[in-house]
C-alpha cells in the first residue's frame, strides 16, 4: 500500500485582474493533481474510498469521500485536484458501493491508518485581495477557507482607498491575505455589532472580490448596477424557425445583472435543455433556474453568464445520439448553427467552447454529456444530471472504450432512490470511464464533478437542489469575463486613468499625463482640462494608499 499520495504540479486556473484598485495579481500554482493509489482486495458490491480533511475529498465525511477507481486488480486508484500549500490528512476504507448503500458509513471499514499528505508547500501565500463600499468606518475582514470544514476564523483590517457613492458610505481595502485559488467564507464586522452580511457569510473563489450592495464582483462594478432580467416576453417566449429541424422552436433568455451597464463585457452562454421546466412551472416541475443563476453570481460564486432556455418538442428524436439511432445530431447542428448564432448576434457573447456550456437533465443529461463529448470545438462545459444512460447503450460503451476529448469539463450527477435508482449504476460507471487514463485523464475536480444526491429522485426538485453546485462548477466565479479594455485601463467610479496600459493606476500614469500629448482621461469627450489633471492625481493617490497601505496578520 502506497502511503503517500504522488503529488504532481499544474497549473489549473490564473487569477481575475481587479481592475481600478492596483492589486495586480501575477499568475501562481493554484492547484495541483494528487494521484490517491492503494492495492486493496474487495468482493463484488465493495469499492475502496479516500476519505480526508478536504472538501474534495469529503470533508471528513465518509459518506462524501470519493470512490476509487478499479485499476489492475488489486489496485484501486483516482487522480484529484486540490488547492496547492495546504496540508490535509485522509483514509482509505472499503464499504459497499451501491445506490442503497452507498450514502451509509455505518459499514465503513478502514484499511490504512491516518495518513498525511501536502500539495506544493512552495506555493505562495497571502495573494487575495478586497475592496469593499461599506458604510462602516474601519471594518475588519473575518475570513475562513471554505474547504476546509471547521477551520479557525482568521481577521484582517482594511485600509481606505477612497469615498463611496453617497454621504456616509466610503472604500476600504485589504490585502495579502488567503492563498490564491481557494475558496473562502468572509464577512465585515465594524463597531458593536456592525456586520456584512447581517447573517451569515460570503463565500466565493473570486481571489479579488469588490463588495458592493451585498454582492459580491470580480471587477469594479459601475455605481449602480442593475439586476439580472428575463430578455423575453414571460407569456411569450422568444421564437426561432429552425430549418435544421423543421420546425419552430421556443426558447427563453436570462441576461446577468449589469448587461445595461456594463457595456464593455461580453458574457458566456450556458444552454438549458427542456426549457418549459427552467424558468417557470411546466408539466414536471421547475429548476428555478433564474433563481439560482441570480443567487449565485450574486455572491460571486458563479460568472456573469447568459442563459438560454430552449423548449423541447420531441426529446426522444434530439436528444438522444445517432449511434443508438436518434438524432442528437440534428439538435446540436440547430444549437451550433442556428440559435448560438442568434443569440450572439442579438447579445453580447463570448465566443468558442470555452464560453459555451449545455446542460440538463435525464435525456436532457444525456444530450449535454453527447455535446461536450462528441462536438468538443463547440461546447467546452456540460452540466449532465441523471443522465438516461441506460437509453443510450451504444453511447455509453462510447465513453467506456473511447478516447474522450480532455479539455471538457463535466458535471455529473445522480441521485439513489426511486425507480432504478435514478441510473445510479449507469453513472458510476461513466464517472469511472471518465477517470480512466485511456480517456483523456481527467481529474476529480478538476475536469471532473462527480456529485451523488443521497436520496434523491428523477425529478425537478432534485435536479434544481443540485444545480447551485453544479453553477459553481460549470461556471467558475474566478474564471474572467474581462476583457482587455477593462483589465487595462483601470476603472473606478466609472472613470479611466491607467494610461500607460499597465493595468495599475500610480505614478507612471501621472507623468505619462503630464510628459505626453493633451489626453481625455475622464473620457467625457472634452480633451484635457484642469477636470482631467485632477482627476488623474486623486486617483494615482488613491490607488498608492493602497499599494503602501499595512494590514496586520490574520490572527
Amino acid at each position: 500500500m502506497r502511503e503517500n499520495p504522488v503529488v504532481k504540479r499544474r497549473v489549473i486556473g490564473v487569477a481575475v485582474a481587479l481592475a481600478g484598485i492596483a492589486f495586480a495579481a501575477t499568475p501562481q500554482r493554484h492547484r495541483v493533481e494528487v494521484d490517491f493509489t492503494i492495492e486493496q482486495e474487495t468482493v463484488f458490491g465493495q469499492s475502496v474510498f479516500v476519505v480526508g480533511s478536504l472538501a474534495e475529498l469529503g470533508g471528513g465525511e465518509i459518506a462524501k469521500g470519493p470512490k476509487l477507481v478499479p485499476s489492475a486488480y488489486p489496485e484501486w486508484t483516482l487522480g484529484v485536484s486540490l488547492p496547492a500549500g495546504v496540508e490535509y490528512t485522509y483514509r482509505y476504507y472499503v464499504r459497499s458501493d451501491g445506490p442503497g448503500a452507498i450514502g451509509d458509513a455505518a459499514g465503513a471499514v478502514p484499511v490504512s491508518g491516518v495518513l498525511t499528505g501536502v500539495t506544493d508547500p512552495e506555493a505562495d501565500s497571502a495573494k487575495k485581495a478586497l475592496v469593499a463600499r461599506t458604510t462602516m468606518a474601519s471594518p475588519e475582514v473575518v475570513w475562513r477557507y471554505a474547504d476546509a470544514p471547521g477551520s479557525a476564523w482568521a481577521k484582517v483590517e482594511t485600509v481606505p482607498v477612497g469615498a463611496g457613492r453617497r454621504q456616509g458610505e466610503r472604500t476600504v481595502a485589504a490585502r495579502a491575505f488567503g492563498r490564491e485559488g481557494r475558496p473562502i467564507e468572509f464577512y465585515l464586522r465594524g463597531e458593536g455589532n456592525a456586520r456584512e452580511p447581517r447573517s451569515g457569510a460570503y463565500r466565493t473563489h473570486l481571489d479579488e472580490v469588490f463588495v458592493q450592495d451585498g454582492r459580491l464582483f470580480g471587477y469594479v462594478p459601475d455605481d449602480r448596477v442593475s439586476g439580472a432580467r428575463r430578455d423575453d416576453d414571460l407569456a411569450t417566449p422568444r421564437t426561432i424557425e429552425s430549418a435544421i429541424l423543421g420546425e419552430t422552436r421556443r426558447y427563453r433568455v436570462l441576461l446577468p445583472r449589469g448587461y445595461d451597464e456594463h457595456t464593455d463585457l461580453s458574457y458566456p452562454v450556458i444552454v438549458l435543455h427542456d426549457g418549459q421546466n427552467m424558468f417557470e412551472h411546466g408539466a414536471f416541475g421547475t429548476w428555478d433556474a433564474d433563481d439560482a443563476i441570480i443567487e449565485a453570481t450574486r455572491f460571486g460564486r458563479m460568472r456573469e453568464t447568459i442563459a438560454v432556455a430552449v423548449d423541447h418538442t420531441d426529446r426522444f428524436r434530439d436528444f438522444i445520439p445517432p449511434s443508438d439511432g436518434r438524432r442528437a445530431d440534428g439538435y446540436a447542428r440547430f444549437l451550433v448553427e442556428e440559435l448560438l448564432p442568434e443569440i450572439r448576434r442579438t447579445h453580447r457573447t463570448l465566443g468558442g467552447p470555452e464560453h459555451t456550456a449545455s446542460a440538463g437533465s435525464s435525456l436532457g443529461g444525456l444530450v449535454s454529456m453527447y455535446h461536450a463529448l462528441d462536438w468538443p470545438e463547440h461546447f467546452g462545459t456540460a452540466g449532465v444530471f441523471s443522465p438516461a444512460l441506460w437509453i443510450a447503450p451504444n453511447f455509453s460503451a462510447w465513453i467506456a472504450n473511447g478516447a474522450m476529448p480532455e479539455g471538457a469539463r463535466l458535471y455529473l450527477d445522480s441521485g439513489t432512490a426511486g425507480t432504478s435508482d435514478d441510473g445510479f449504476a449507469n453513472t458510476i460507471a461513466a464517472r469511472d470511464a471518465l477517470l480512466t487514463r485511456a480517456n483523456g485523464r481527467r481529474l476529480l475536480e478538476g475536469t471532473l464533478r462527480h456529485v451523488v444526491g443521497f436520496g434523491d429522485q428523477h425529478n425537478e426538485a432534485a435536479w434544481a437542489a443540485r444545480l447551485p453546485e453544479a453553477l459553481e462548477f460549470m461556471c467558475p466565479a474566478n474564471g474572467s469575463i474581462v476583457p482587455a479594455e477593462r483589465g487595462v485601463r483601470a476603472r473606478y467610479g466609472g472613470r479611466t486613468v491607467d494610461l500607460n496600459g499597465d493595468g495599475r493606476t500610480d505614478a507612471e500614469d501621472m507623468y505619462e499625463y503630464f510628459a505626453g500629448p493633451e489626453i481625455d482621461a475622464d473620457f467625457d469627450g472634452v480633451g484635457a482640462t484642469a477636470a482631467d489633471a485632477a482627476l488623474v492625481r486623486d486617483e494615482v493617490r488613491k490607488n498608492e494608499s493602497v499599494l503602501i497601505g499595512r494590514v496586520r496578520p490574520a490572527d
